[in-house]
């Protein structure tokens, strides 16, 4: 039932539906065949609809909200009346709005920089730019075309009936079109865990407070290494950092997009594999208790979660890396001697 009604789903009928009953309209209120330029409008304003639609991980109901207002203004514009060329320019200068805002509205305060949705926001900020560059160019050479042949007219339209169709799909399927899937799974593997909403800060005052506690946690972290500590613990770090529990744990979230357990890990983890570095020899056992693991299943887990693999296997595929390298350092140095 969920599924049945997601904002997606309604958006995609919505703008469907604005599509065929313009369409129909037009026809009967003007008992001819069609015009292509008003078609090219109907159409136009579907994908208006679609490309003001979310991607998966951006917010849902401020683009819900955009597509509504989009629709709606598709409507006033057919009640109204208006010329096509002018329906279709109204139309394109709101979509170019609402693009910038929806990019600009990401990156207000600076802790998204810094939250891991951010990569996705990176990458369907991009893939919207290129659907709303298609729309707006098709847009202009629609206005520039306007007194062409009615052939050339009649492409144009099949041309803004194709993006229409590719956009719907487009919405249908989430699609990245600019992002290979073997990319996609090798950022999913990267993130798996780690992904998460960054808790939004009540006002810019707590979100530079948060930013300063952030950079002292980071410090903390990098120099003493209490990580190391299997005890370690969130209340530990809290009065290291002079700070309470509760708001140690919000800030963690809110600027790194991880759980305190995850945040500790990641510095656990890290260190772990400069220890492999170092020898690759050495047993999983060891690492995780010279890491600040309670136990090798742990160690096991939190390694996969961040690496996407074992660290037996790891550490395997290292070795076979380091093997032809050492044949090469050492066949250079017998040149050199000869």
């Amino acid at each position: 039932m969920k599924k049945l009604f997601s904002l997606r789903r309604i958006i995609r009928l919505a703008s469907a539906a604005l599509v065929i009953i313009s369409i129909s309209l037009n026809l009967v209120m003007s008992g001819t065949s069609p015009d292509p330029s008003k078609l090219y409008e109907f159409l136009f304003s579907g994908v208006a609809v679609l490309a003001c639609c979310y991607l998966p991980h951006e917010s849902h109901v401020r683009h819900a909200v955009c597509s509504g207002c989009m629709l709606a203004i598709s409507v006033a514009l057919f009640l109204l009346g208006i010329e096509p060329w002018l329906a279709v320019l109204v139309l394109s200068a709101c979509l170019a709005a609402v693009h910038v805002v929806f990019i600009r509205e990401k990156y207000v305060q600076a802790r998204f920089f810094f939250c891991n949705a951010a990569v996705w926001h990176n990458i369907e900020d991009n893939e919207r730019s290129v659907l709303v560059a298609a729309a707006l160019v098709l847009a202009m050479i629609f206005q520039i075309s306007l007194r062409c042949a009615a052939l050339l007219q009649w492409l144009e339209v099949i041309l803004v009936a194709a993006l229409y169709v590719f956009l719907y799909m487009y919405m249908y399927f989430g699609w990245y079109v600019l992002v290979g899937k073997s990319t996609l799974d090798e950022i999913r593997r990267n993130l798996r865990g780690r992904v998460r909403p960054a808790v939004p800060a009540r006002s810019d005052e707590e979100t530079r407070r948060m930013e300063s506690l952030f950079v002292r946690v980071k410090d903390m972290m990098e120099e003493s290494r209490p990580y190391l500590d299997p005890d370690f613990s969130e209340l530990k770090l809290a009065s290291q950092v002079f700070s309470n529990q509760n708001y140690l744990s919000r800030t963690v979230n809110a600027m790194s997009g991880m759980n305190f357990k995850q945040f500790v890990n990641s510095y656990r983890v890290q260190y772990a594999e400069e220890l492999m570095v170092k020898d690759p020899r050495m047993q999983v056992k060891e690492l995780a208790v010279m890491s600040g693991f309670n136990s090798t299943p742990s160690f096991n887990m939190a390694f996969k979660l961040f690496r996407g693999m074992t660290p037996g296997k790891y550490m395997k595929d290292m070795c076979q890396y380091e093997q032809p390298r050492s044949r090469e350092r050492q066949s250079s140095s017998q040149g050199k001697e000869q």
